[in-house]
């Protein structure tokens, strides 16, 4: 199943009209109610319109099949710098597997634009739910300006990774290139997750550097694109780092890449290596490091 971005709700201050008014109303518990868009930058639906409104499910368009409310917020203390807050969503998981649903709340003003942004995460077991909690604080200067409130979900299988942990290439002067990499999980754990790797190697040249659109460029060169599949079986234990620091995870190893297996070879000293990692379920993850050849 491809990876699908839950559906994004909202929640609007109904008697809110403009930057001065916000101030007499944050103490209140914003009116609950369902965004009806799918876009990540839909307004969402104002409360007005929702009068009476009871918290429901909405099913998410992409990923694992999750199910989130629209956020609750509830107001609390003003202090000297700051005023204090509470949101929460409920998310059920109708799926046979565990999953990760990372929750973004944002804080908007009237124009639509970001003051605040943070984010909750949590595990929920197969054919169950969760409701996601977070503490949080605005600052008062930005206070007058919040218009309204969304949650943008996120959502992936518990066994998928998240983020390389390690992206590493060198070249061991015999003109031979060796990339490794390290997948992990949500909570930092390294994984053996088999996928696609896309990579890419260019080179960045120094000395034809060119001025373009205000800023120095420097022309790239692809010089290597390949597609591999990778199983469970490609990953060995690799060691990483030195003396007390040194770790031994699981990595998969390409290489060593003589230059005459590139499609162009090197004419400059300095490249940069691009994998990107597909999961079967279509979620991709995206590393670089820096090559000198």
């Amino acid at each position: 199943m491809p990876f699908r971005l839950a559906t994004i709700a909202g929640v609007r201050n109904p008697s809110y009209s403009g930057p001065n008014d916000m101030s007499k109303n944050h103490r209140f518990l914003f009116a609950i109610v369902l965004s009806l868009v799918i876009s990540a930058t839909g307004p969402a639906v104002p409360a007005a319109a929702q009068e009476g409104y009871e918290p429901t499910y909405e099913e998410s368009r992409t990923g694992p099949e999750i199910r989130i409310t629209t956020p609750a917020i509830t107001w609390g203390e003003t202090g000297a710098e700051s005023t204090a807050f509470e949101w929460s969503t409920r998310v059920e998981n109708p799926t046979e597997e565990p999953v990760v649903v990372k929750v973004r709340l944002e804080l908007l003003d009237a124009q639509g634009e970001v003051i605040q942004s943070e984010h909750v995460t949590g595990q929920i077991g197969p054919e169950s739910d969760l409701l996601l909690r977070q503490q949080s604080a605005v600052d008062n200067g930005w206070m007058d300006y919040v218009v309204e409130a969304r949650a943008v979900p996120e959502a992936w299988y518990a066994s998928e990774p998240v983020r390389f942990r390690t992206v590493a290439a060198f070249a061991d002067g015999l003109q031979r290139l060796e990339i490794f990499y390290v997948l992990e999980d949500w909570r930092g754990r390294p994984v053996t997750q088999a996928g696609t790797v896309d990579m890419y190697i260019v080179e960045r040249q120094r000395v034809r550097a060119q001025f373009d659109g205000g800023g120095l460029a420097r022309p790239i060169t692809t010089l290597y694109a390949r597609r591999f599949d990778v199983g469970g079986r490609d990953y060995s234990r690799r060691q990483i780092g030195f003396m007390n620091n040194d770790y031994s995870p699981p990595a998969v190893t390409f290489g060593p890449l003589h230059y005459s297996l590139f499609d162009r070879e090197p004419l400059g000293d300095e490249g940069l290596v691009r994998l990107v990692f597909t999961t079967p379920s279509g979620r991709t993850i995206i590393g670089e490091d820096r090559v000198y050849f």
